[in-house]
């Protein structure tokens, strides 16, 4: 009878590692596929901000103050559609928010001509987490700052 336990155990700890090891190959494919690495930009401060967004064809309007605003970015457990949007949208354009949920960042928010608005989130040491282009009168409609990565 002991021996039977003991046989049990090994099998079940033999099938166990292999499906981590498993598991852990099919992972770390997912994450060296150029499809899911995420895009790294630094901009740690107003000049990088202002290059990166007239780079992608956006030129904020320079009587507009920037508004800037301590965020804690929500959890991917989020339930709302528009943070469902929000995030599916920076994962489209490659960049890393779903590595960085429940952390504090800072939001930058830049007035564009004809009612646009982009919002850049940062975290504290300037790498950018995710960019989205709206009008300031339909902020729940999100685009890309980012159209191709």
């Amino acid at each position: 009878m002991r021996k039977i336990q003991i046989r049990f155990l090994l099998a079940a700890v033999l099938l166990l590692g292999s499906g981590f090891l498993l598991r852990q190959c099919l992972h770390h494919s997912d994450l060296t596929s150029d499809a899911a690495l995420p895009a790294f930009y630094k901009l740690p401060d107003e000049t990088s901000r202002f290059q990166f967004l007239t780079e992608h064809n956006l030129t904020p309007e320079e009587s507009a103050p920037v508004r800037s605003c301590p965020v804690t970015i929500p959890t991917e457990e989020e339930d709302s559609s528009v943070y469902r949007m929000y995030s599916t949208l920076q994962t489209e354009q490659q960049l890393p928010l779903k590595y960085f949920c429940g952390c504090k960042g800072m939001e930058y928010t830049y007035t564009l001509p004809e009612h646009a608005c982009v919002s850049l989130l940062l975290t504290e040491d300037g790498l950018l987490l995710a960019a989205i282009r709206y009008d300031a009168a339909e902020p729940q409609t999100l685009f890309p700052v980012i159209e191709s990565v």
